[in-house]
């Protein structure tokens, strides 16, 4: 099995894999793929699908996650209302004309400042028990999706939802902690035990900065210090996800020598500010080799640090970045400094 980011045409069959409880929450379903596509046409969702490659589609889904980051205002307001049916919520304010979910710009702001909140509307798999194994297989890939799409931000809060004790001691292993809320209404008596919705949390209060595991990692990502653009974020994350040029160009909707010119500014980039990656002392000899080798080991550090695939401060706080490192590596060769020139639109420039 394997994850990958959900396109417009797998919308339908991931409503057949919304957990029996969410029928319970008040929330017309044949709606859902309306409101999911209009969710991914603004950016402002992570939907992710796992298949079975050697599977035909549809019959290769798996599984699905959909998760968004919400406003202040939602999170407190859902929280003092007491009830569950978290993913409801959102699209009963999408439905009444509001909008709950974060712009991609707002996102950029919150990450930069104060920090954000993250919800996870939807967790489905195609067997009803998590316990099955190809479920067990298809969530390990949807928690290693999470991790791999949502670590790196300054998150504050996150909140799931769970059906059923199943699914609620499934979100307690996790790390996360149950909220005391309720139904609130008739509905609750005719609720079914197994699809009971629950509503859990976590924090990054509650969270050690060492602590294993990916929970506690979501909240204390380090701060990024390549401050790559949005462009390059794309083109990395392309290359995370197993894609090559010619598919990262055709998702980009630009030409593949302009992906390629983007893979020349991140190495560029990389030579400024983290130096050993590009060093070139063990290198194949051929050309093709060690570029291949070269984007190899850029990859691999960018694996492992996601947080610079998040939306940054912007570039004039990268080039203070640049600024200072390579002041760093001169004072440490014993080497002369390079007088660099910060322009208004916070580019580095070198006078020589």
């Amino acid at each position: 099995m394997r994850f990958r980011l959900a396109m417009a045409g797998n919308l339908t069959e991931c409503r057949a894999m919304l957990h029996p409880g969410f029928a319970f929450t008040g929330c017309p379903d044949d709606r859902l793929p309306e409101l999911w596509a209009r969710l991914l046409e603004n950016d402002r969702a992570a939907f992710v699908v796992v298949d079975d490659p050697a599977q035909p589609w549809p019959q290769s889904l798996e599984g699905f996650m959909a998760s968004v980051f919400v406003t202040d205002a939602f999170v407190d307001e859902f929280r003092t209302a007491g009830r569950p049916c978290l993913s409801a919520a959102v699209y009963e304010r999408m439905l009444a004309g509001g909008f709950p979910v974060l712009t991609a710009t707002q996102v950029r702001a919150a990450n930069s400042a104060h920090g954000l909140n993250l919800a996870l509307l939807h967790v489905g798999v195609r067997t009803s028990g998590i316990s099955d194994r190809r479920a067990e297989r298809a969530l390990r890939q949807i928690g290693a999706a999470l991790f791999f799409l949502r670590s790196g931000y300054r998150l504050n809060v996150v909140l799931a939802e769970a059906f059923g004790r199943q699914q609620a001691s499934f979100m307690l292993g996790a790390g996360f902690r149950r909220l005391d809320v309720s139904l609130h209404d008739s509905r609750s008596g005719r609720v079914p035990p197994d699809r009971l919705p629950h509503l859990f949390m976590t924090r990054k209060q509650w969270n050690a900065p060492a602590a294993l595991g990916q929970v506690s990692m979501l909240f204390h990502a380090p701060a990024a210090s390549l401050g790559l653009s949005r462009a390059e974020q794309r083109a990395v994350l392309g290359a995370l996800l197993g894609q090559t040029d010619r598919e990262i160009a055709a998702t980009c909707a630009v030409s593949v020598d302009a992906v390629k010119k983007t893979w020349r500014r991140i190495h560029e980039r990389m030579a400024s500010t983290i130096p050993y990656l590009e060093d070139s002392t063990h290198l194949p000899s051929v050309t093709d080799q060690r570029s291949a080798e070269k984007r190899r080991r850029l990859v691999e550090y960018l694996r492992y640090h996601l947080e610079e695939l998040r939306p940054n401060g912007g570039s004039r706080t990268r080039a203070l970045r640049v600024l200072a490192n390579r002041l760093l590596l001169d004072n440490l060769r014993g080497t002369e400094s390079t007088d660099l020139l910060i322009s208004c639109d916070g580019r580095a420039d070198v006078e020589k």
